[in-house]
C-alpha cells in the first residue's frame, strides 16, 4: 500500500492488528527514472532529488539512457516458450540465505505475470541459447493533475550477468517503456539484485512509502519484525 493509501490509514488505527493476524511486513521507499520531466511534473510535482531535473542542463542529463557496449548475447522480448526458465530462475531466490521472504511462482501465475496483454511485458537476455536474466515491468497510467503512463518494475533477474549484460538489458527495457509513451520508470527500492546499474541508468530515490503486510496465524504474526529492503523479494501487487 502507498503512503496515504485508505486502507493504510485504518490498518494503523487499528490497536489490534496483530491480533487479526496482520503485521506489517515492510517499508521500502521509490526509485524512479525520469524520460520526460516536464509531463511527470506536471502530473505529480517533483519532489526530493528528482527536482534537479528542473534545471536546465540537468534535465537532460537524467532523461538521457546510457548507451550499453557490445555483449556477447542478445536482449529480446520473452516468448511463452521462455515459461519454464523464467520460472527456474525467479524460484531460485528461495535458495539466497541473505532473504527472508521470497515468492514461490507457480507456472499459471508467473505467465500472467511476465505477459498479459498491453498491461505486463518482460525483456530477457540469452546468450549461448539460455535466458540468463530478466526484467519484468508493467505500463500504468499515474493519474495526477493530468494523466501520463509510467513504466513500473515488477521482477528482475540478473544473476551471474556481468555489468555490461545488465546494462544491455535495462537499456533494452527503458528504450521500450519510452516507445510506449511512458514519462518515467518507477518502482519500489527492493535490494535483492545489484542496484548499481539502475544508479548508473541515473534512477532515484524518491520520497514516500509503499508498505507491505502479512496475515496469517496471529502467533506467527506476533514473530515476525519488519524486513530490511535486502531481505525481501516479490512483485509488487
Amino acid at each position: 500500500m502507498d503512503e496515504g493509501h485508505a486502507s493504510l490509514k485504518l490498518l494503523k488505527k487499528v490497536q489490534s492488528a496483530e491480533a487479526l493476524g496482520i503485521a506489517q511486513l515492510a517499508r521500502l521507499n521509490f526509485l524512479v527514472k525520469l524520460f520526460d520531466v516536464a509531463r511527470m511534473h506536471q502530473a505529480e510535482p517533483l519532489r526530493g532529488p528528482a527536482r534537479i531535473g528542473l534545471w536546465g542542463p540537468l534535465r537532460r542529463r537524467l532523461e538521457h539512457i546510457p548507451k550499453p557496449g557490445p555483449v556477447a548475447g542478445r536482449v529480446r522480448n520473452y516468448r511463452q516458450a521462455d515459461l519454464g526458465r523464467c520460472l527456474e530462475l525467479l524460484n531460485a531466490y528461495q535458495k539466497n540465505p541473505a532473504l527472508k521472504f521470497a515468492r514461490i511462482w507457480e507456472a499459471e501465475s508467473l505467465s500472467k505475470q511476465l505477459e498479459f496483454q498491453d498491461l505486463a511485458f518482460t525483456q530477457v537476455y540469452e546468450k549461448e541459447g539460455n535466458i540468463e536474466g530478466l526484467f519484468n515491468y508493467y505500463i500504468l497510467p499515474l493519474r495526477g493533475k493530468v494523466t501520463v503512463k509510467v513504466g513500473v518494475m515488477e521482477n528482475v533477474y540478473f544473476g551471474n550477468m556481468s555489468p555490461e549484460e545488465r546494462s544491455a538489458l535495462l537499456a533494452a527495457v527503458l528504450k521500450q517503456v519510452v516507445s510506449e509513451g511512458c514519462a518515467a520508470m518507477v518502482g519500489c527500492n527492493f535490494q535483492y539484485y545489484d542496484q548499481q546499474v539502475l544508479r548508473s541508468a541515473r534512477f532515484l530515490s524518491y520520497p514516500g512509502y509503499a508498505h507491505f503486510f502479512a496475515r496469517g496465524d496471529p502467533d506467527l504474526v506476533r514473530t515476525l519484525r519488519p524486513l530490511k529492503a535486502r531481505e525481501i523479494c516479490f512483485d509488487q501487487k
